[in-house]
């Protein structure tokens, strides 16, 4: 290395890429590209110019970083999936600092990147190569103002639309809320799971303008609250119980069904008949499908305390 060229295999990225814990291939795979950014210098200077774009002033435009990966990746004969893995990668690196300036703790940190780790593992079952087919969906964590607390993860937005609850509590439209997004960490949503992010998020964010009067509103879109849940699946299953969390205001037919691959993964194009049903959540959707050709999903609303729900 030259005087003043970054260093790029650093103790940062060894630490960072086990406590993501990553599959041994991937994690060997993002080091071989990596330490080339150390030996071949031009490269390492071409791809920091392209990170350094990316995340200042403020993390920004990411898809029009990643169009230019391609044309480095045959340049530098890299893997191109690889190399937007890496791309990423290096980019946490600008976050972490920003995390320690901001006094976030170490904690939120690995469980707001441990998102990449996610990404890949539905790359590897939907796609079968470690990366990610939706590298754009990172801008919030590098932005800050997307977090993973517990086993979920929030984000800053207004609420859509007036909305009164079961309770009849008025949420106006317009009111700052945290969008809650779940992702595919494989965690069970138990009582006890659900309940620990609820705490953790309102405890984040408690001296924000997000908690009002002593509340905080959570607010989910996903498949996961499609209603006709409730006709097929078990009463005691911990989707059940995530959906009895919300007041749910509004529900969707998916005609594309373009969420299936998060149940089947690579097998979700293949006739219903088909599909695997190696877990009881698979056989309940497939004979679902078989009979009633329909999945959708909602939008539904908490309004959490600190310690419970309260609508």
């Amino acid at each position: 290395m030259q005087r003043g060229e970054k260093m790029h295999y650093s103790e940062f990225y060894r630490t960072l890429m086990k406590k993501l814990e990553l599959p041994e291939k991937a994690e060997e795979e993002f080091t071989v590209v990596i330490k080339k950014l150390d030996t071949d210098l031009q490269f390492g200077r071409e791809i920091d110019k392209l990170v350094m774009r990316f995340m200042f002033p403020k993390a920004h435009d990411i898809r029009r970083f990643l169009e230019k990966l391609p044309f480095l990746a045959e340049r530098y004969s890299v893997n191109e999936n690889t190399l937007q893995f890496v791309f990423l990668l290096l980019s946490a690196e600008v976050m972490a600092k920003r995390y320690v300036k901001q006094n976030f703790p170490d904690e939120v940190f690995y469980e707001t990147v441990k998102d990449l780790k996610y990404k890949l593992q539905e790359c590897l079952v939907c796609k079968g190569y470690n990366g990610t087919f939706v590298p754009h969906w990172f801008e919030g964590f590098f932005r800050l103002e997307r977090f993973g607390l517990g086993r979920f993860q929030y984000e800053h937005t207004d609420i859509d639309r007036d909305i009164t609850t079961k309770s009849g509590i008025k949420i106006k439209k317009g009111t700052k809320v945290l969008f809650l997004h779940i992702p595919s960490s494989g965690v069970p949503l138990t009582d006890e799971v659900r309940m620990d992010s609820y705490k953790k998020a309102y405890n984040f964010y408690k001296d924000t303008p997000f908690v009002k009067n002593g509340n905080i509103i959570f607010v989910c879109h996903s498949w996961l609250l499609y209603k006709k849940h409730y006709e097929f699946l078990p009463e005691n299953s911990n989707i059940i119980r995530f959906m009895n969390d919300f007041y749910i205001y509004d529900q969707y037919i998916s005609d594309e069904k373009e969420d299936l691959w998060r149940i089947f993964g690579k097998a979700d194009k293949l006739p219903y008949n088909e599909m695997p049903e190696d877990t009881s959540l698979k056989k309940a959707y497939k004979n679902w499908l078989i009979k009633n050709d329909e999945v959708g999903g909602g939008a539904g609303l908490i309004v959490f305390d600190g310690e419970k729900i309260i609508s």
